[in-house]
């Protein structure tokens, strides 16, 4: 039967074969400093975009729902950055494993961002919202991409982190609080973008190989 250290020993060494330059040294970094430069991008960009455009979403009245709803999307965006920056000795996910981390991920950031809502139905949005979500989410995927030592089997993570982040701008810098609105614009941030980023870093990732 074949050690499991033998496979692991194998991708470290494709891994550092097939780097080279900047890239290398900055996927070399430890684990804990890309989790905080990740972070400090995803959540330190968003607080500057907010502060940027619309100043008065930090100080105007909020709801114990939108509270308890932004902290609860906070956690999952810092659980999908955690799965996306495990290191290499610990990817032991299957593909249907990594699947189901991630659904639950994305369910509940779903459910802590519709608890923001003001108990309306509401109506559809005009997709600014979309569009600003978008913006807000690209520097993160940008950088999760950079960062992640599993570039063909980080992708899903790549991309929930990096719209993650988006969502949570909107949740502070939107007005808006009707559930359609919540579940497709924001939301909708987590779910068109996700399945965009995913399609790019998985593309990205066959082209490397």
């Amino acid at each position: 039967m074949p050690d499991p250290r033998d496979d692991l020993y194998e991708r470290i060494r494709e891994d550092i074969a097939s780097e080279r330059g900047a890239l290398a040294w900055i996927r070399a970094r430890p684990t804990p400093l890309r989790a905080a430069l990740l972070g400090a991008l995803g959540f330190g960009g968003a607080v500057a975009l907010i502060a940027a455009m619309r100043p008065e979403s930090f100080t105007r009245p909020r709801t114990l729902g939108w509270a308890i709803g932004l902290t609860g999307a906070i956690a999952m965006t810092a659980v999908a950055m955690a799965a996306l920056l495990r290191p290499v000795h610990a990817d032991g996910w299957s593909p249907l494993r990594r699947r189901l981390v991630a659904a639950a991920i994305a369910l509940g950031a779903l459910g802590a961002l519709t608890l923001a809502g003001d108990g309306s139905l509401g109506a559809l949005g005009t997709g600014h919202c979309l569009m600003m979500g978008a913006v807000a989410s690209l520097p993160t995927f940008v950088a999760a991409l950079l960062l992640d030592r599993h570039p063909r089997r980080g992708a899903l993570f790549a991309a929930l982190s990096a719209t993650l982040v988006g969502a949570l701008t909107l949740q502070v810098m939107c007005r808006g609080r009707s559930l359609l609105h919540l579940v497709t614009e924001h939301f909708g941030v987590v779910l068109a973008g996700g399945l965009f980023y995913f399609s790019v870093a998985a593309l990205l990732a066959r082209v490397r190989r």
